[in-house]
Parts: C-alpha cells; structure tokens; sequence
C-alpha cells in the first residue's frame, strides 16, 4: 500500500508538470499567433500590392507565368524573382526573432532556388527544372493569399475553431 501511495504520488508530480509545460506552451502559441495576426495587419499594403501584381496585374504572374510554364518558355524562369519578394513580405509577418518556415515550406522554396538560372540543357528535361518553381511560386502565393484573407477575416487571433486559412498561417510558422 505505501509503494502503491508513493508511485501514484511520483506520477501526479510527472503529470502536473507536464501540464503546467502544455498550458506553457499553449500560452506561448496564443501569443505567437496574435503577434502573427498584428504583423498581418502592419504589412496589409505590402501583402495586397503583391498580391494583386501576382494575381491581377496585366498578364499577371500567376496566368502569365503558369502559360510559359506549359509554353516552354524560359520566362517561368522569372518566377525567381516573385517567389522571393513574397518569402521577403512571409518573413516579415513571422511572429519568431527569427523568421524560420515549416520544414515542408523551406523544402520547397530549397529545391526551387537550387535550379538557379536557366540553360539551354534544360529543356532536355523540361519538367526536372521548371516544376519545382511553379510549385514554390504555388505555395508561396497560396501564403500570400492566406495572410490577405485573415486580415480581413480576423480582427484578433482566433483560439476556438481554426480555419484552414489560418490553421495554414500557423503550420507555416510552425506554431500551431
């Protein structure tokens, strides 16, 4: 009976702190999220502007781009320069000292930048070189658009039920 008392007792401390970690942890992630949610905000012009140039502008990226892809055009190429002023404005709105993405997210954004420039040899092997920029362009617009829809939608961090939009938002930054 007093081993049993005793064992029941070592793992009621294990448990409370465990818990007090996740409520921690818990706290810590409701912060990260309005500080994500006020950096939103703060850059609002600068993720709409480029937005609409990557979406609306006169044969915006998104169409214009997505064409030259399936054209053989060398021009896809120039998404280089769009994925990295959308990675520019997602760094600012990281709520972390320092901007680090989902393990996921910087795959993707890897494999786009180690394609480099294009070659001539390249249209040997059309899609080994041009797929993962349009995906990188993909993923990073998709943030881009996500941080655009939450600033309209939410006025302050949502703690309830989380959307896919911001669930997106917090998986990319790594705090949900």
């Amino acid at each position: 009976m007093r081993i049993e008392g005793l064992l029941i007792g070592r793992n009621l401390k294990k448990q409370n702190k465990l818990l007090a970690k996740f409520k921690r942890e818990a706290q810590q992630k409701l912060k990260l999220g309005q500080i994500l949610l006020t950096n939103i905000k703060k850059h609002r012009k600068e993720i709409n502007f480029l937005l609409d140039k990557v979406i609306n502008h006169r044969e915006g990226e998104y169409e214009g781009k997505i064409y030259r892809f399936y054209h053989y055009s060398f021009k896809v190429y120039n998404l280089h320069l769009t994925i990295g002023q959308i990675v520019a404005i997602l760094q600012k709105l990281d709520p972390k000292p320092k901007p680090e993405f989902c393990l996921f997210f910087q795959t993707i954004l890897d494999d786009a930048l180690a394609i480099g420039e294009w070659k001539a040899e390249h249209n040997r092997n059309w899609l080994k070189y041009t797929r993962p920029i349009v995906e990188a362009f993909l993923h990073a617009k998709y943030m881009l658009e996500m941080a655009s829809l939450c600033d309209k939608l939410y006025k302050r961090n949502p703690t309830s039920l989380i959307d896919q939009k911001w669930g997106s938002l917090l998986e990319l930054y790594e705090i949900r």
